[in-house]
């Protein structure tokens, strides 16, 4: 079977089949589906316990405002949706897990507002803070996170079998990002839209790091990115495990919300 990417496939149905064509993320799903051996594009099978108003109306021969008064007026029946239930993972299986992210280092950073916050007594003026940009020599690092076992596994079995966690950013979602990671097996954790402070990287490590070196004024792109990497190492291991403990509970909190958008942890 010839091989071709995601991008081309699309094109080739959206030249066949036109305004008929299935989108390019319903594309990217039957490649995924394609590496996990199912090859059948039609939903699968099973049967449905939900009972409509109108098998309801048809079962009692009464009207549909009956109904309606029934169960919600008398037997206090409510529509909810149904929750998402996570999957227990065994320990082998979190060892496959990895994260990663990138960002931008700048030469010169200011410092962020709560660096510069000063205690005040009452009656005494509040500080005042000359606002400095940026400076714009920077350059874009890339962070992963992974478990050690995993770490020690991967000279042997590369990334196939890896479950990757990022955000929807685009250089993520992009179709030669998505077409090779189809081609190596990696499976991606889900990543709802709205909560952008889900993966380690956006909510412990970047802004942790970024602290460290905010305000200081570096030679050069290349030493603030050095320094961005002493940081990194100087971590305390105490710190790596509460991000991860802290990264499945907030998985588990965006389960429990249905993937909606949550402002307070």
């Amino acid at each position: 079977m010839r091989k071709i990417s995601v991008e081309q496939s699309h094109d080739n149905l959206v030249e066949d089949f036109q305004d008929q064509a299935p989108s390019k993320r319903t594309v990217e799903r039957w490649y995924l589906d394609f590496r996990r051996e199912r090859m059948s594009l039609q939903d699968e099978a099973r049967e449905d316990s939900r009972i409509n108003y109108e098998q309801f109306a048809k079962t009692l021969k009464i009207g549909k405002a009956a109904i309606n008064t029934i169960l919600h007026d008398y037997l206090g029946v409510r529509r909810l949706a149904a929750r998402w239930i996570p999957h227990n993972l065994s320990e082998m299986q979190l060892e496959d897990i990895l994260t990663c992210d990138e960002t931008w280092i700048c030469q010169y950073d200011p410092e962020t507002k709560r660096q510069s916050s000063i205690w005040v007594f009452p009656g005494e003026d509040p500080p005042v803070k000359v606002r400095r940009a940026r400076i714009v020599g920077k350059k874009m690092v890339a962070a992963f996170s992974a478990f050690e076992a995993w770490s020690s596994r991967c000279p042997k079995t590369g990334i196939r079998g890896l479950l990757l966690h990022h955000d929807n950013a685009s250089a993520h979602t992009a179709a030669k990002t998505l077409d090779f990671l189809a081609e190596n097996s990696v499976q991606l954790v889900s990543h709802p839209p709205y909560s952008p402070d889900l993966a380690p990287c956006e909510f412990l490590l970047f802004p942790t790091i970024k602290e460290k070196i905010c305000g200081i004024r570096f030679e050069s792109p290349e030493e603030a990115r050095l320094a961005f990497e002493e940081a990194l190492w100087s971590l305390p291991e105490e710190k790596w495990h509460s991000c991860f403990d802290s990264w499945f509970h907030r998985m588990q909190l965006c389960i429990d919300c249905c993937g909606r958008y949550f402002e307070k942890l």
